[in-house]
């Protein structure tokens, strides 16, 4: 039926030539053109009554180029398997003969994995940071907690803004007399705020309802360029003047969070900042051990995945600056070269990395099934709300589904060395 020839161009690159019979490429033709002539609609002639070489002159191109891509697709996949070969790239496809009554015969070039030499990797010897959580961190932690509970109310006495107070004013503000924002019942604290001090400065002493012309110059790193370090002006009236209560540290308080008490609060507190803490201990094991293991392979990314993975970085960064530029931030200025050469060495670390877990991966037979996947994104879906059907649809479509099967074969593959490591 079929026949395929396996030829190594050069490191890390195959080129298949792959030949389709006689009989196969015929079958298909009748096949193509038996599901036209049912359902073709040519005129004088009843659905599916049209005469065989009427369909030929209408059709010919449209079914030579279905039965042609239908045939490369098929018999590409079945060489692949026959041969056990996981490609690592698209192939570039070359068809050398093709036609009705004749064999075809096509080749496929694309890069596999690198070949991966790597000394013993299990045993590495990592260092763990001590996981203790301090009374204090406990303290902050609750004290934020408390934070974020506050309530604001009007002062009770006649008197003006001081430090310490929060403030509800409507401003609008101005750079060489334009309009620059209009905004209204913003919220000020006196004290601890995003707005510069002279800002605040210039509020303090003023009385409900009164309005203030306050000057300033924009801070340097202010997030519009054109604007920033320019002098501005601002109308601000004061709508209220307020103080922040926080909730009392008692049951009431830890009851409303959901604890029964204080203690189990605190205990509750100091187990988050523990996996906090374990997590990121996990972080910096994993990051040695991607160090030593960088050390131990040795790995020549073939240049072809090296460019398109350095192409794919260039062009995310250069999405990210577009996107930060439109948003007013300040950019530093790289040019094409040095970020070039810069993301370059990046793409080679990453690939590097890559190919050294999926060894590791095949030799100890870490896989991940589908249902380790369905698992994962149904806990993704409830995250952020949503049906695991349509989050699985919105994968599949972006062609998500594969990175995060590889991801989750990474994490696997990070587990295992863990587990073997020394840890001290």
């Amino acid at each position: 039926m079929y026949n395929v020839n396996v030829e190594k161009t050069e490191d890390s690159k195959i080129l298949l030539k792959i030949t389709v019979s006689k009989d196969v490429v015929s079958n298909a033709f009748k096949q193509h053109y038996e599901v036209v002539r049912k359902e073709a609609e040519v005129p004088g002639f009843r659905k599916g009554k049209a005469p065989a070489d009427l369909l030929k002159q209408k059709f010919e191109n449209k079914i030579y180029d279905e039965v042609l891509k239908s045939l490369v697709s098929e018999y590409y996949i079945n060489a692949l398997r026959e041969k056990q070969i996981n490609p690592v790239e698209h192939p570039q496809l070359s068809v050398k003969k093709f036609a009705d009554g004749d064999e075809l015969i096509f080749t496929a070039e694309f890069g596999v994995k690198p070949q991966v030499k790597i000394e013993s990797y299990k045993g590495l010897c990592v260092n763990k940071k001590t996981i203790e959580v301090k009374k204090e961190e406990i303290d902050k932690a609750i004290e934020y907690l408390r934070q974020t509970k506050a309530e604001f109310s009007p002062i009770l006495e006649i008197r003006p803004a001081k430090e310490g107070d929060f403030l509800v004013v409507d401003y609008t503000s101005y750079v060489d007399s334009k309009l620059i924002e209009k905004k209204e019942n913003v919220l000020l604290s006196t004290k601890d705020t995003a707005f510069p001090k002279e800002f605040i400065d210039q509020l303090l002493g003023a009385n409900v309802g009164e309005e203030r012309q306050v000057k300033i110059n924009l801070p340097a790193k202010f997030g519009n360029n054109q604007l920033a370090g320019k002098p501005a002006s601002f109308s601000v009236k004061i709508k209220e003047i307020k103080k922040r209560t926080l909730p009392l540290l008692d049951d009431e308080f830890t009851k409303d969070l959901g604890f029964d008490s204080i203690d189990k609060m605190r205990e509750a507190v100091n187990q988050d900042l523990k996996r906090q803490k374990e997590y990121q201990a996990n972080g910096d094991m994993e990051r040695q051990i991607i160090e030593q293991l960088l050390k131990k392979a040795s790995v020549q990314v073939p240049e072809n995945i090296l460019k398109q993975q350095t192409d794919s970085l260039i062009q995310d960064a250069k999405n990210r600056f577009k996107a930060a530029a439109a948003e007013g931030q300040k950019i530093s200025k790289v040019d094409d070269e040095t970020l070039t050469k810069r993301l370059k060495r990046e793409a080679e670390r990453q690939l590097k990395i890559f190919f050294i877990l999926d060894k590791i991966a095949e030799e100890q037979n870490i896989v991940v099934s589908d249902k380790e996947v369905d698992e994962r994104i149904n806990i993704m879906a409830a995250q952020a709300k949503q049906k695991p059907s349509d989050l699985k649809k919105k994968f599949a479509e972006k062609n998500i589904i594969l990175q995060l099967k590889s991801q989750m074969k990474d994490e696997k593959t990070m587990d295992f060395l863990l587990k073997k490591a020394d840890v001290k």
